[in-house]
């Protein structure tokens, strides 16, 4: 998180920088991810831009402002960025051999060691956690290759990196909902820290590890248990 002086600082940067590379510039947008909103110091300081140059309409982006955007693009412009949707046959073809880069990238965090033990949730989840139809649709392709995941972790010379991965994906759902992001939101979030890349072979490998740990482990809450 950057503190008051540095977003400061940063916006006179980018915004001087801007003007001095667009002699007509007339429009600037500062995108910053603090789901806290800006600091009042820093709302004002780009206030004072706005008043010393009146020539230049300034505007401020955050995550809703991004959403917005999001929902005007087309599907040729969404797959741009953020990939194709895999698909049942992507799936399919899914090997051993594909599950390895995601693996690898999570290892590479470094998580630390968990304290809960992998446990199945209920099949009311899904529904407790509010995912829509579409999260839901996601992880059901998921669950076409948990086995193959399972199969890596039982087979893995370092018995707990299951468990150690587990934890930090609670980490990051913990870190996810407190922030208050709605359960779609945590959902993509997760997706995109499984490893979720361009590719379609990327992304289903990556649904099949959040799949896997959707099903054993803290990330959402559990159904509530029957009577």
């Amino acid at each position: 998180m950057m503190t008051v002086k540095r977003t400061i600082r940063k916006v006179t940067e980018d915004f001087h920088g801007a003007l001095a590379n667009w002699k007509n510039m007339v429009e600037w947008t500062f995108v910053h991810n603090d789901p806290r909103g800006l600091p009042p110091e820093v709302v004002q300081h780009l206030d004072s831009l706005q008043s010393a140059n009146p020539q230049v309409t300034i505007a401020i982006w955050g995550e809703a402002q991004l959403a917005e955007l999001k929902e005007r693009l087309d599907l040729p412009a969404m797959e741009a960025l953020f990939g194709i949707v895999p698909s049942s046959s992507d799936f399919e073809t899914l090997v051993m051999e594909d599950l390895l880069p995601v693996i690898n990238d999570l290892q590479r965090l470094d998580p630390p060691p968990g304290q809960v033990p992998l446990t199945p949730p209920s099949p009311d989840k899904l529904a407790r956690n509010e995912l829509s139809d579409d999260a839901a649709a996601l992880l059901t392709l998921g669950r076409r290759k948990e086995a193959l995941v399972e199969s890596y972790f039982r087979s893995h010379p370092q018995p707990d990196l299951g468990e150690r991965i587990a934890e930090a994906f609670r980490l990051t759902y913990a870190r996810l909902r407190n922030q208050g992001k709605s359960p779609d939101e945590v959902f993509g979030y997760l997706q995109q820290y499984a490893g979720s890349g361009s590719s379609p072979k990327r992304q289903g490998a990556a649904l099949a590890v959040l799949s896997y740990f959707f099903e054993r482990c803290d990330i959402f809450e559990d159904a509530e248990p029957g009577p």
